[in-house]
């Protein structure tokens, strides 16, 4: 009997000792091995309340004004923007739908993540919120009002750059970048779902997402490129430029009336499809695509926005192409580099929207853009010829202007391209309209903002 009870202890023994063990790996693996999964799922609230503590960076405008910065209201973090409408530049903040614009691509440096994992520690161990780094932009706050105005409410997009002139590296800052419908980042979380099922798309950045059949936009490029080569010469004469041109069951002749007999720099002023057809024609394929690429048509500007398109679709008909009526498609980005490009001396320029960032102890360090041996568009030769004679004699700017068939159902957007030299240095405006039928609408945006300039 005595034997049989110390069995049993001891058989009970081994089950609280292994019961024991049990909870000991079971303590182990939870709160080491799978520790870090636990740590980082979403719904973690630690992790949750840890990300509504942080103080993301401001983020200011080239003169220091600010366009985005972290306040505390009620006991609560809260991202504001001073300039509601530097959406497409700055974009926004939001714990629940996320980051867009510079706010999403320098969310690291805003955040502060790139602090080292000592000092990292130090603040988790005393508690501090996590704090980030401010970062300057190239965009003028008062510039980015005024544009803003300017476009006003016509569904579009406009852009105003700027690039010293006596700079012997080609690097072109983004001064305004509007675009409308825009939305108020201050009432994201309240809008959102109304932004997103909007058929207008505020929430699409049109100056550098915005996807449009360029039509006789390309008509400078095209033609410049074809004089570098030695295809065409400006005073060659040109015959039937005004016969008409059939595009989507519509009509198409010159803008202007042409003068008689019509030679190429006629045909640029007076905007003739049916000479660029007879150029198509002469350039092929083979020549229509590298007169895109050579001005940087064909490639997605390098800015720290999302400029992500749809894939480029090969060409089929030169015809078509010549006239911007084929498979492609720009955006108003891509047309300031060209544009920028021919106005200067035929090199293409680098993008800059981001001027400085702080490093961890707070100071300033530059931020200029990668700049390599730039291509060259066309010759600086080639460049001076069409700027002079795309040159408005009233207005000391260089512009062209078109409207722009968009699509099966007839509807046009308009487009002008402007360019102007004040207290040494150029200046560059690039609008484009939707749905517009006015074809001097967007000549008047673009004009008003490069006037805007010439004034305190």
């Amino acid at each position: 009997m005595k034997h049989s009870s110390q069995l049993q202890l001891q058989r009970l023994n081994l089950v609280i000792l292994g019961s024991f063990i049990l909870l000991t790996l079971t303590i182990v693996f939870w709160s080491v091995v799978r520790a870090p999964s636990i740590l980082a799922r979403e719904d973690n609230p630690r992790l949750v309340e840890a990300e509504l503590e942080i103080r993301r960076g401001n983020i200011v405008d080239r003169n220091g004004h600010i366009l985005a910065e972290s306040v505390i209201i009620e006991d609560t973090v809260s991202r504001i923007y001073p300039v509601p409408n530097s959406g497409p530049a700055v974009g926004y903040y939001s714990f629940r739908h996320g980051t867009g614009g510079v706010e999403e691509s320098f969310a690291t440096i805003l955040r502060g993540d790139t602090v080292d994992a000592w000092d990292a520690y130090w603040r988790d161990l005393l508690h501090m919120p996590q704090s980030g780094q401010d970062i300057q932009l190239t965009i003028d706050a008062r510039w980015q009002q005024v544009a803003a105005a300017i476009l006003g409410d016509h569904k579009g997009a406009l852009l105003l750059l700027t690039m010293p002139a006596d700079s012997t590296i080609p690097t072109a800052q983004i001064i305004a970048m509007s675009s409308y419908p825009d939305y108020d980042p201050n009432k994201l979380d309240e809008q959102f779902d109304t932004l997103v099922a909007d058929e207008n798309s505020p929430l699409l950045n049109r100056t550098a997402q915005g996807q449009y059949q360029p039509g006789l936009v390309l008509q400078p490029f095209i033609m410049a490129a074809a004089v570098d080569t030695g295809q065409i010469q400006l005073g060659d004469v040109v015959e039937n430029v005004n016969e008409p041109v059939q595009v989507n069951g519509r009509s198409k002749q010159c803008v202007e009336e042409p003068v008689e007999p019509t030679n190429w720099r006629q045909v640029l002023i007076a905007r003739c499809p049916a000479a660029m057809r007879q150029l198509g024609n002469n350039l092929g394929l083979g020549g229509l695509d590298q007169a895109f690429a050579s001005f940087a048509l064909t490639q997605i500007p390098e800015v720290p926005l999302n400029t992500e398109i749809s894939d480029r679709e090969p060409l089929t008909d030169p015809l078509l192409a010549a006239i911007g009526q084929d498979t492609m498609t720009i955006t108003p980005l891509q047309a300031a580099v060209a544009w920028m490009a021919l106005m200067t001396d035929g090199r293409l320029p680098t993008l800059q929207l981001v001027t400085a960032v702080q490093d961890n102890a707070g100071t300033w360090q530059s931020q200029s853009p990668q700049v390599l041996e730039r291509e060259t568009a066309v010759s600086a030769d080639v460049a001076a010829i069409f700027r002079e004679a795309l040159s408005n004699s009233d207005t000391t700017i260089s512009e062209h202007n078109i409207l722009v068939l968009a699509g099966p159902k007839g509807n046009t957007n308009g487009w002008y391209l402007g360019a102007m030299t004040h207290e040494n240095a150029h200046y560059f405006a690039i609008v484009m309209i939707e749905d517009t039928d006015k074809v001097f609408l967007a000549e008047s945006v673009g004009r008003r903002v490069l006037t805007a300039v010439t004034r305190p």
